[in-house]
């Protein structure tokens, strides 16, 4: 998750994280279920896309 964060710090990851729609419908106080399941699907498929970049640059030279 780090990797993700990319320098960015708290306030800078707070308002991103309001961009999902379970944040930003919460009433304040209201309970957030997991995102954990999304979370990890999305970070294998940045992943892949960054080896599969990295097999196209391989594939040129």
């Amino acid at each position: 998750m780090l990797d993700l964060a990319d320098g960015r710090g708290g306030n800078q990851l707070k308002k991103q994280q309001y961009l999902q729609r379970e944040y930003a419908e919460a009433a304040r106080g209201d309970r957030i279920g997991s995102v954990r399941v999304r979370a990890r699907a999305r970070l294998e498929e940045l992943r892949k896309q960054a080896q599969d970049g990295d097999a196209e640059v391989g594939d040129h030279g």
